[in-house]
């Protein structure tokens, strides 16, 4: 049998594929937080892409695995592409499966959970662009005003909305553009 190894490339787009503790440490470092995998481990396909203060990952894990997660330094949402996963955040505990989407983290926000083998899609959103987005809305507040009291889309609309975004803004680009366009872009997705 071939011994499985890691791929990389550049840290703006790039590609890992590994498993056991090599895996551990580059999804840890990728995220920013001690997420306390546990579990096998087996084969890990992670790629992202960074925009504007946003990242776009795509994260697939072949075998079952837990975490026990510290606070992770941006707002994180999930689609399931494929599995199913399950996180539990404030002592709320939401269950997610093809097609669904779940805010799993922000800051100040550990979380714990785990799937039997999934793909899914991580968008990250910087605190800096949390912040813009609400601005936009009312100067007068910021990110420490910010409450969830779901962390679940309010509705199928919504949901698919948040999808259309991520789809448009996430794609491959030839020439990422104006800076102004891409923050624009970047608080769109916030918004959403």
């Amino acid at each position: 049998m071939e011994e499985q190894g890691s791929r990389r490339s550049t840290p703006d787009d790039f590609d890992f594929e590994g498993a056991g503790d090599e895996a551990r440490d580059w999804l840890d470092t990728a995220y920013g937080t001690a997420l306390g995998l546990h579990g096998h481990m087996g084969t890990v396909h992670h790629r992202r892409r960074e925009r504007g203060g946003v990242s776009f990952d795509r994260l697939r894990i072949d075998d079952p695995v837990r975490f026990d997660a510290e606070a992770m330094p941006v707002l994180v949402v999930v689609d399931v592409l494929e599995g199913e996963i399950e996180y539990t955040r404030s002592s709320i505990t939401d269950r997610a499966r093809e097609g669904d989407t779940v805010l799993a983290a922000g800051w100040g926000m550990p979380f714990s959970g785990g799937g039997t083998g999934y793909d899914v899609r991580n968008t990250g959103v910087s605190l800096d662009v949390l912040s813009a987005a609400i601005a936009d809305i009312d100067p007068e507040r910021t990110s420490d005003d910010l409450r969830f009291h779901s962390f679940v889309p309010r509705s199928p609309a919504a949901a698919a909305q948040w999808r259309a975004v991520v789809d448009r803004l996430g794609a491959p680009v030839q020439d990422d553009g104006d800076p102004a366009a891409q923050a624009d872009a970047s608080r769109l997705l916030a918004h959403s």
